[in-house]
Parts: structure tokens; C-alpha cells; sequence
């Protein structure tokens, strides 16, 4: 669907049709290990941040991860997609998002340079973010994708506070309901 002039993805990423939208994004996705599609990430930006159907947004964050590693693209895709975890948003464009940002930055998207301090420093923030993001109460697809995230970059003593909490709220609510657990977990008094 997707054309090779620049013209034709343009108009198709602009589209009013949500279908000719989505379907060029998921086009440029799969090219753009082929071909430099960087040159598109503002627009696919835009669509990201505005368009009003959550598949061409969910799309757009696919076609951003897909991109985002390119030597062009390193200082703008992982702000781009950050802004989309905002709580606003739907909770499966806010995982797209997440599951995108954690390929990106996994792939040396945070900065130039890839194990410039700039980097290391912008991984360690975009992994504090991600961390309060797969505790915040969101629902558990996006906390699903932070832990995703969160494992693709190496910071898994950032899950350590998680998993704490899930293993304790399993063990509270099993002991609770009187099952095997509780009859071989010791009560304290």
C-alpha cells in the first residue's frame, strides 16, 4: 500500500481514512528495516500524540520502535513515545507505547553514542519512569509492558519493589482464602 515516493506515505499517513493510516504505518514498520523511515518520526509523532482511533495510535508507537534505533531518529522517538504514557491515554496505546520505548532505548535509542554517560543517564531516567509506571495502579497490560520494558534494558533491580508487592498481595489474598498456601505457610502472631 505504501508507495515509494515520499509523497504518497505522506498522504497516505494523512489520510481521513483511519485504515489507509494505520495500514501505512504498519508499512513503514516493516520496511524500515530495509530503508531509513526516521525521516517520517514527526509525522508518525503527530499521530501518536492526536489521532483519535487508538489502533492507528497503538500503530504509530509500533512503527516508531521499528525506526527508532536509526542514527537520525536516537534524540527524538523515545521522547515521542514517553509522552504517550501519560494516564490520559487508553491503556493499550500507553503499552504499545511502553513495549516501544523499552525496544528503542534497549537498542541504543536513548542518546549517541551507545554507552556514552548521556546514555546510560537517559536509560536510567526513561527505567525510573517505566518503574513507577509498572506500579502506579495502571491497568495490567501497560504494567505488563514497564516489566517488559524494564527487562529488555537490564534494570531488573528496578522490578525488585514489584515483585515484592505482587508475591506479598498473592500470599495475602491465598492466605486469606484458606488454601494450600495458608495450610503450609506458618502463621505469625
Amino acid at each position: 500500500m505504501i508507495g515509494d515516493g515520499d509523497d504518497d506515505v505522506l498522504d497516505q499517513l494523512q489520510s481521513s481514512d483511519e485504515h489507509v493510516r494505520r495500514v501505512a504505518l504498519e508499512s513503514l514498520a516493516l520496511r524500515s528495516g530495509s530503508r531509513d523511515c526516521s525521516s517520517y518520526a514527526a509525522e508518525v509523532g503527530q499521530l501518536l500524540e492526536t489521532d483519535d482511533n487508538a489502533e492507528v495510535r497503538r500503530a504509530a508507537a509500533r512503527a516508531l520502535a521499528s525506526f527508532g534505533s536509526s542514527e537520525a531518529s536516537r534524540q527524538q522517538v523515545p521522547g515521542l513515545l514517553a509522552a504517550a504514557l501519560r494516564s490520559g491515554e487508553e491503556d493499550k496505546v500507553r503499552a504499545a507505547s511502553t513495549r516501544a520505548l523499552g525496544l528503542v532505548l534497549a537498542s541504543g535509542g536513548a542518546g549517541s553514542g551507545g554507552g556514552s554517560a548521556s546514555a546510560l543517564a537517559n536509560t536510567v531516567a526513561a527505567a525510573r519512569r517505566l518503574q513507577a509506571l509498572a506500579q502506579d495502579g495502571s491497568g495490567e497490560e501497560v504494567q505488563l509492558a514497564a516489566v517488559e520494558a524494564l527487562a529488555s534494558l537490564g534494570q531488573a533491580a528496578c522490578l525488585a519493589p514489584f515483585f515484592q508487592f505482587s508475591v506479598r498481595k498473592c500470599l495475602s489474598v491465598s492466605c486469606r482464602g484458606g488454601g494450600a498456601l495458608a495450610e503450609r505457610t506458618p502463621r505469625t502472631p
